[in-house]
This record gives structure tokens, C-alpha cells and sequence, in this order.
């Protein structure tokens, strides 16, 4: 809302120095998915305050958001140096996840784990790294088990949320659980059933359990919608489809 832009902006003119207003207007932004603006005043402050390293993490964040690779390597790494922080060593896993270099993506879910082990999140990450290494595949089912005990605890403070409603279908979709990981996808669709994000979730679980008809819907859906057809092509679950004429015509459909 412009409303709220203009508090922030305001006072950030009465008090021109003060970091925290530049760095509330870029989470703002970044709220609103308007990331060039969110990194202009992420970059405020990390010129008033060279040492914060939650501004270096958000610009990491962004640059990933953006596809500015190397800068959100950067970023982060800059943010670590100043203090080790969770949040920087998982999207750092992230960033190595996207690039598909699973093996140092795992060793920075590792470190984020060091730093903060209740987060069901970083242990579900985990195990999709694991589950990507030939070597290290014997891991993802406990540390997928680990990251949905800890998922059903917050869902035990809210039963209706959404996001963790999803992420726990997609751990018993990798265990080859199907009923529950249909019972929890399809609450959380009834929930949010908006959310690009969460049919694209969908579209990744369905796949899981080779239920392709559900797959080739929900990304049919979503494309129609204008999700990121990038986000769609770096899953790893979907690679199985690329000679599928239905996948083909879904993905091109874009372009028309």
C-alpha cells in the first residue's frame, strides 16, 4: 500500500541517517516482490552500517530472487563474516540447490542446522540434498522423518497452516508415504487455493507419486497464471517429464 510507503519514506526524512527506516522499506518491498527497490535500500544500509548482517543477507536474498548468482554468493558470504547466521548458510544451500552442486548445498544446510536444529525447514532441505547424492541417499529418510516430526510440532499450534501443511507432503511424498502425502497437499490447497506457490508444491508432489495427470494440471494452471516457468524447469522432479509432449506443450504455452 502506498499509504505504508510513505510512512517509511517519511521517516526516513526526518532521520536520514538511521538505518532501521531504509531497512523496514526494503522489507517492505521485498513483501511486495519489487526487488530492485528493496536492493537499492538494503544497499542504504549496509553504507550507514557496515557490520549488519541481516541487510547483507536480504541483498543475498534478492540477488538469488533475481538470478544474480555470483552477487548473492557474494552477499552472503558477506553476511556469514560478520556473524554466522542461519539464514545466510540456508540460502547459501539454496543457492548451491538451484545451481544443482547438491553436495556443498548439503554442507550449508549442515551449517544452518548448527545454528538453529528446531527449524523442520533446513532439515527437510537437507534431505533433498541427500536424496540427490549418490553417496550420502542413505541419510534423506531419517532427516526427512526428523524434519516432519518437527513440522507436525507446529502444526500442532496451527493445524491450518498452509505452508507447513506443504512442506509435510512433500517429506512423505519422498518417503513414498502416498496417503499422506495426499491428505496434507489437498488440505493445504483447500486452505490457500491461490497460492501459485503452493500448486506448484503440488505439481512437485504429484510427481513424486508419478500421478502425472495431476502434475500436467497443476502446472498447467500455474503457467496460465504466470508463474516463473524458470522455477518449473530447475525442479529436479519434473526433469523426468522434459520428452512429454503434454510437459512440452505447458511450458511453451508462455510464449504464445
Amino acid at each position: 500500500s502506498t499509504e505504508v510507503e510513505h510512512t517509511y519514506l517519511k521517516a526516513i526524512k526526518l532521520k536520514p541517517n538511521y538505518w532501521a527506516n531504509y531497512y523496514d522499506l526494503g522489507r517492505f518491498y521485498y513483501r511486495n516482490g519489487e526487488y530492485e527497490k528493496a536492493e537499492k535500500q538494503f544497499r542504504y544500509v549496509t553504507g550507514l552500517s557496515s557490520s549488519h548482517f541481516k541487510a547483507f543477507r536480504n541483498l543475498g536474498v534478492i540477488y538469488l530472487l533475481m538470478e544474480r548468482y555470483d552477487d548473492a554468493l557474494q552477499m552472503l558470504e558477506r553476511s556469514i563474516a560478520i556473524q554466522p547466521n542461519y539464514g545466510a548458510y540456508s540460502n547459501l544451500g539454496t543457492l548451491h540447490f538451484v545451481k544443482q552442486e547438491y553436495e556443498p548445498a548439503a554442507r550449508m544446510f549442515e551449517k544452518a542446522l548448527e545454528q538453529n536444529d528446531r527449524y523442520y525447514l533446513l532439515w527437510g532441505n537437507l534431505a533433498s540434498c541427500y536424496d540427490m547424492i549418490p553417496d550420502e541417499k542413505y541419510k534423506a529418510s531419517p532427516t526427512f522423518q526428523r524434519a516432519i516430526r518437527l513440522a507436525k510440532e507446529r502444526l500442532s499450534v496451527n493445524p491450518n497452516d498452509a505452508t507447513v501443511l506443504k512442506a509435510l507432503a512433500s517429506y512423505y511424498a519422498n518417503l513414498n508415504d502416498e496417503r499422506n502425502a495426499e491428505t496434507y497437499i489437498e488440505k493445504a490447497i483447500s486452505l490457500a487455493p491461490d497460492d501459485l506457490e503452493l500448486l506448484f508444491r503440488a505439481a512437485e508432489v504429484y510427481g513424486m507419486l508419478e500421478k502425472s495427470e495431476k502434475v500436467f494440471a497443476h502446472l498447467n494452471t500455474i503457467m496460465k497464471k504466470g508463474f516463473s516457468r524458470k522455477v518449473i524447469e530447475q525442479s529436479p522432479v519434473f526433469r523426468k517429464y522434459q520428452s512429454d509432449i503434454r510437459y512440452q506443450q505447458i511450458i511453451r504455452k508462455e510464449n504464445e
